[in-house]
């Protein structure tokens, strides 16, 4: 899989949907077609639906995509737009970078927050209420 840049922009709402590309300021916030595009890039069977499994696997291939260096974390310079608060949520050994574990393992918790009728999967719809009433700058 490989992300297009508008695929990474949009990924900023799938993941404010992250640190990964979550933005610092409100101005630089994916719109609710970015995150649709995002989304749909992500649903890899096309079911409108995404499994936790297409969403952890695009994690990984947005967390590969970022770690310009390919050393196996993202630090600070990797994700620009992430405010340090954001990054910090991440950060959970507080070691100044985000591991793949600790990048993906937030994002897992988050798909189940955002998977408010708890059927094990997440629709659109879920995604855009969970990221336009979770903001964290």
């Amino acid at each position: 899989m490989r992300l297009s840049r508008l695929t990474l922009t949009a990924v900023a709402a799938l993941m404010a949907l992250t640190v990964m590309t979550a933005p610092s300021t409100p101005s630089a916030a994916a719109t609710d077609d970015e995150i649709a595009t995002a989304f749909n890039e992500a649903d890899l069977n096309g079911d409108g639906f995404l499994e936790i499994d297409e969403y952890v696997s695009f994690m990984v291939h947005l967390f590969a995509s970022l770690d310009e260096d390919r050393d196996g974390f993202l630090v600070a310079k990797d994700v620009p737009e992430a405010s340090d608060k954001r990054f910090a949520l991440f950060d959970r050994n507080n070691d100044g970078k985000i591991s793949l574990g600790e990048g993906v393992g937030g994002k897992v918790v988050e798909f189940f927050d955002a998977d408010v009728n708890n059927d094990g999967v997440m629709s659109l719809a879920e995604l855009l209420d969970f990221e336009n009433n979770s903001k964290v700058s």
